[in-house]
């Protein structure tokens, strides 16, 4: 299992189970500043998708291929 795969299953499961509560709770990150924890995960999400399409470009230019367990 990649480094990536390894950090993604962890913040799951640290984070599955907070209860609405918490994730309405306060967090500014830059130019967010009035948006719940919920955000975070959404802007998370995001950004592993994006992870995702780089990491299936490089590999495609390389001629490798793309691999699900590379991502």
């Amino acid at each position: 299992m990649t480094q990536l795969a390894q950090s993604v299953e962890k913040f799951a499961r640290i984070t599955h189970g907070l209860p609405d509560a918490e994730l309405e709770s306060s967090w500014a990150w830059g130019a967010y500043d009035s948006e719940g924890v919920r955000f975070a995960f959404f802007g998370t999400y995001e950004e592993l998708r994006e992870l995702a399409a780089k990491i299936a470009a490089e590999r495609l230019a390389r001629a490798q291929g793309v691999s699900t367990t590379d991502l």
